[in-house]
Protein backbone atom coordinates (compact mmCIF):
# COMPACT_ATOMS: atom_id res chain seq x y z
CA UNK A 1 0.00 0.00 0.00
CA UNK A 2 2.92 2.17 0.96
CA UNK A 3 4.15 1.46 -2.71
CA UNK A 4 0.86 2.51 -4.25
CA UNK A 5 0.45 5.59 -2.81
CA UNK A 6 4.60 6.61 -3.21
CA UNK A 7 4.07 5.74 -6.96
CA UNK A 8 0.75 7.52 -7.49
CA UNK A 9 2.76 10.71 -5.86
CA UNK A 10 5.45 10.35 -7.91
CA UNK A 11 3.42 10.09 -11.50
CA UNK A 12 1.63 12.67 -10.31
CA UNK A 13 4.53 15.14 -9.73
CA UNK A 14 6.45 14.04 -12.74
CA UNK A 15 3.54 14.36 -15.02
CA UNK A 16 2.84 18.05 -13.36
CA UNK A 17 6.22 19.58 -13.25
CA UNK A 18 8.43 17.05 -15.01
CA UNK A 19 7.26 16.88 -18.54
CA UNK A 20 10.87 18.32 -20.09
CA UNK A 21 13.07 15.39 -18.03
CA UNK A 22 10.48 12.54 -19.13
CA UNK A 23 11.23 14.13 -23.03
CA UNK A 24 15.40 13.58 -22.42
CA UNK A 25 14.51 10.32 -20.88
CA UNK A 26 13.05 9.39 -24.05
CA UNK A 27 15.39 10.99 -26.07
CA UNK A 28 18.65 9.51 -24.23
CA UNK A 29 17.49 6.01 -23.40
CA UNK A 30 14.84 5.13 -26.05
CA UNK A 31 16.65 7.05 -28.69
CA UNK A 32 13.53 8.90 -29.64
CA UNK A 33 13.80 11.58 -31.78
CA UNK A 34 12.63 15.29 -29.90
CA UNK A 35 10.49 15.98 -33.24
CA UNK A 36 8.53 12.42 -32.06
CA UNK A 37 7.65 13.32 -28.38
CA UNK A 38 4.69 15.07 -27.77
CA UNK A 39 2.97 14.94 -24.40
CA UNK A 40 5.19 12.95 -22.29
CA UNK A 41 3.33 10.74 -19.18
CA UNK A 42 4.97 8.77 -16.79
CA UNK A 43 2.11 5.96 -15.94
CA UNK A 44 3.86 3.08 -14.12
CA UNK A 45 6.92 3.38 -11.93
CA UNK A 46 8.25 0.37 -9.87
CA UNK A 47 11.74 -0.01 -8.67
CA UNK A 48 13.48 -1.76 -11.62
CA UNK A 49 12.09 0.50 -14.24
CA UNK A 50 9.64 3.23 -15.01
CA UNK A 51 6.94 3.21 -18.34
CA UNK A 52 6.55 6.45 -20.10
CA UNK A 53 3.85 7.28 -22.84
CA UNK A 54 4.91 9.54 -25.78
CA UNK A 55 2.58 10.12 -29.29
CA UNK A 56 4.91 10.63 -32.42
CA UNK A 57 2.60 13.11 -33.22
CA UNK A 58 -0.59 15.39 -31.67
CA UNK A 59 -3.04 13.18 -33.82
CA UNK A 60 -1.53 9.58 -32.68
CA UNK A 61 -2.06 7.74 -30.19
CA UNK A 62 0.35 7.13 -27.30
CA UNK A 63 3.18 4.18 -27.75
CA UNK A 64 4.63 3.22 -24.22
CA UNK A 65 8.82 2.96 -23.79
CA UNK A 66 10.04 1.22 -20.97
CA UNK A 67 13.20 2.39 -19.17
CA UNK A 68 15.13 0.16 -16.62
CA UNK A 69 16.80 1.32 -13.66
CA UNK A 70 20.42 0.09 -13.75
CA UNK A 71 21.02 -0.82 -11.14
CA UNK A 72 17.60 -1.74 -9.49
CA UNK A 73 16.52 0.86 -6.65
CA UNK A 74 15.85 -0.87 -3.14
CA UNK A 75 12.87 1.38 -2.70
CA UNK A 76 11.09 3.59 -4.38
CA UNK A 77 12.09 6.41 -1.60
CA UNK A 78 15.50 6.76 -3.94
CA UNK A 79 13.13 7.47 -6.72
CA UNK A 80 14.11 11.46 -6.31
CA UNK A 81 17.62 10.64 -6.07
CA UNK A 82 18.22 8.45 -9.79
CA UNK A 83 15.56 10.98 -11.96
CA UNK A 84 17.96 13.93 -10.96
CA UNK A 85 21.00 11.58 -11.79
CA UNK A 86 19.47 10.38 -15.23
CA UNK A 87 17.95 13.74 -15.66
CA UNK A 88 21.85 15.27 -15.57
CA UNK A 89 23.20 12.54 -17.76
CA UNK A 90 20.71 12.76 -20.58
CA UNK A 91 21.00 16.66 -20.63
CA UNK A 92 25.01 16.29 -20.79
CA UNK A 93 24.32 13.90 -24.14
CA UNK A 94 21.54 15.66 -25.35
CA UNK A 95 22.59 18.57 -27.63
CA UNK A 96 20.17 22.20 -27.95
CA UNK A 97 18.64 21.05 -31.30
CA UNK A 98 17.13 17.85 -29.36
CA UNK A 99 16.90 19.19 -26.00
CA UNK A 100 13.97 21.68 -26.66
CA UNK A 101 14.07 23.33 -22.94
CA UNK A 102 17.22 23.76 -23.08
CA UNK A 103 16.83 26.93 -24.97
CA UNK A 104 13.92 29.25 -24.71
CA UNK A 105 13.24 31.03 -27.77
CA UNK A 106 11.09 34.05 -27.36
CA UNK A 107 9.14 35.49 -30.47
CA UNK A 108 10.07 38.07 -32.78
CA UNK A 109 8.08 40.02 -34.51
CA UNK A 110 10.17 40.74 -38.40
CA UNK A 111 11.91 44.72 -38.32
CA UNK A 112 14.27 46.19 -40.23
CA UNK A 113 15.16 44.17 -43.81
CA UNK A 114 12.54 41.49 -42.72
CA UNK A 115 9.77 43.90 -43.24
CA UNK A 116 10.25 44.18 -47.24
CA UNK A 117 9.37 39.87 -47.54
CA UNK A 118 6.44 40.07 -44.65
CA UNK A 119 4.80 43.48 -45.91
CA UNK A 120 5.16 42.61 -49.86
CA UNK A 121 3.91 38.82 -49.19
CA UNK A 122 1.18 40.74 -47.04
CA UNK A 123 0.52 42.82 -49.94
CA UNK A 124 0.07 40.28 -52.60
CA UNK A 125 -2.83 38.38 -50.27
CA UNK A 126 -4.61 42.11 -49.95
CA UNK A 127 -4.46 42.51 -53.29
CA UNK A 128 -5.78 38.51 -54.47
CA UNK A 129 -8.87 38.83 -51.38
CA UNK A 130 -9.80 42.17 -53.22
CA UNK A 131 -8.67 41.93 -56.59
CA UNK A 132 -12.55 42.15 -57.50
CA UNK A 133 -12.94 45.46 -56.05
CA UNK A 134 -9.03 46.27 -57.25
CA UNK A 135 -10.48 45.67 -60.56
CA UNK A 136 -13.96 47.14 -60.66
CA UNK A 137 -14.39 49.82 -63.39
CA UNK A 138 -14.89 52.94 -62.33
CA UNK A 139 -13.03 52.63 -58.73
CA UNK A 140 -10.05 54.72 -57.95
CA UNK A 141 -7.76 51.37 -57.54
CA UNK A 142 -9.05 50.70 -61.19
CA UNK A 143 -8.04 53.50 -62.78
CA UNK A 144 -4.51 54.05 -60.85
CA UNK A 145 -3.42 50.72 -62.21
CA UNK A 146 -4.91 51.97 -65.79
CA UNK A 147 -2.41 54.85 -65.37
CA UNK A 148 0.31 53.36 -63.41
CA UNK A 149 0.88 49.57 -64.07
CA UNK A 150 2.09 48.23 -66.52
CA UNK A 151 -0.51 45.99 -68.87
CA UNK A 152 -3.41 48.28 -67.17
CA UNK A 153 -5.86 46.38 -64.64
CA UNK A 154 -6.14 43.12 -67.11
CA UNK A 155 -2.58 42.47 -67.18
CA UNK A 156 -2.66 43.36 -63.37
CA UNK A 157 -5.39 40.81 -62.53
CA UNK A 158 -3.76 38.35 -64.97
CA UNK A 159 -0.75 38.12 -62.64
CA UNK A 160 -2.15 38.33 -59.97
CA UNK A 161 -4.46 35.27 -60.20
CA UNK A 162 -1.39 33.24 -62.00
CA UNK A 163 0.86 33.58 -58.51
CA UNK A 164 -2.13 32.96 -56.48
CA UNK A 165 -1.72 29.24 -56.09
CA UNK A 166 2.39 28.99 -56.23
CA UNK A 167 2.68 31.40 -53.72
CA UNK A 168 0.18 30.11 -51.43
CA UNK A 169 1.89 26.78 -51.99
CA UNK A 170 5.63 27.55 -51.24
CA UNK A 171 4.07 29.92 -47.99
CA UNK A 172 2.49 27.07 -46.97
CA UNK A 173 5.11 24.58 -47.26
CA UNK A 174 7.98 26.69 -45.32
CA UNK A 175 5.39 27.38 -42.73
CA UNK A 176 5.28 23.59 -42.56
CA UNK A 177 8.84 23.05 -42.68
CA UNK A 178 9.42 25.91 -39.63
CA UNK A 179 7.38 23.57 -38.00
CA UNK A 180 9.53 20.68 -38.29
CA UNK A 181 13.08 22.45 -38.57
CA UNK A 182 12.78 25.31 -35.91
CA UNK A 183 9.38 25.04 -33.76
CA UNK A 184 9.38 21.38 -32.41
CA UNK A 185 13.13 20.85 -31.92
CA UNK A 186 13.29 23.73 -30.09
CA UNK A 187 10.37 23.44 -28.09
CA UNK A 188 7.70 25.83 -29.42
CA UNK A 189 4.46 24.05 -28.51
CA UNK A 190 2.14 23.52 -31.29
CA UNK A 191 -1.08 25.97 -30.62
CA UNK A 192 0.48 27.60 -28.78
CA UNK A 193 0.32 31.47 -29.27
CA UNK A 194 4.14 31.60 -29.90
CA UNK A 195 3.69 29.24 -32.41
CA UNK A 196 0.85 30.12 -33.94
CA UNK A 197 2.51 33.79 -34.51
CA UNK A 198 6.17 32.43 -35.39
CA UNK A 199 4.23 29.82 -38.08
CA UNK A 200 2.17 32.97 -39.54
CA UNK A 201 5.24 35.52 -39.91
CA UNK A 202 6.88 32.21 -41.56
CA UNK A 203 4.21 31.95 -44.00
CA UNK A 204 4.21 35.98 -44.66
CA UNK A 205 7.53 36.77 -44.79
CA UNK A 206 9.85 32.48 -45.98
CA UNK A 207 13.27 32.19 -45.64
CA UNK A 208 13.87 35.87 -43.11
CA UNK A 209 11.94 34.17 -40.74
CA UNK A 210 14.12 31.06 -40.52
CA UNK A 211 17.28 33.51 -40.25
CA UNK A 212 15.90 35.46 -37.57
CA UNK A 213 14.57 32.82 -35.49
CA UNK A 214 18.43 31.14 -35.86
CA UNK A 215 19.62 34.71 -35.08
CA UNK A 216 17.37 34.23 -31.64
CA UNK A 217 19.21 30.64 -30.60
CA UNK A 218 22.35 31.89 -31.09
CA UNK A 219 21.79 34.60 -28.79
CA UNK A 220 20.49 32.22 -26.56
CA UNK A 221 23.56 29.97 -26.76
CA UNK A 222 25.73 32.35 -25.51
CA UNK A 223 23.58 33.64 -22.36
CA UNK A 224 23.70 30.14 -21.55
CA UNK A 225 27.32 29.83 -21.84
CA UNK A 226 27.76 33.26 -19.84
CA UNK A 227 25.67 31.50 -17.24
CA UNK A 228 28.25 28.77 -17.14
CA UNK A 229 25.74 26.07 -18.39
Amino acid sequence: MADADASSRILEHMNSDHGHDLSLYLQHYCSVPASSINNPKLISMTVDRMIVTSSPSSSSPPKEYTIPFTPPLSSLSQTRERLVLMTETAESTTSPTQNPNKLKIPYAFPRGTDLIPFLGVGSYFFCAAFLPYLASPGSLPCSLLEEYSPGGVDAFSWLVKTLFWPVLLIHIVEAWWFDRSRCVPFGVKRGSLAWWLWEWTCFMEGFTCFKRFDGLVEVQKMKRKEKGH
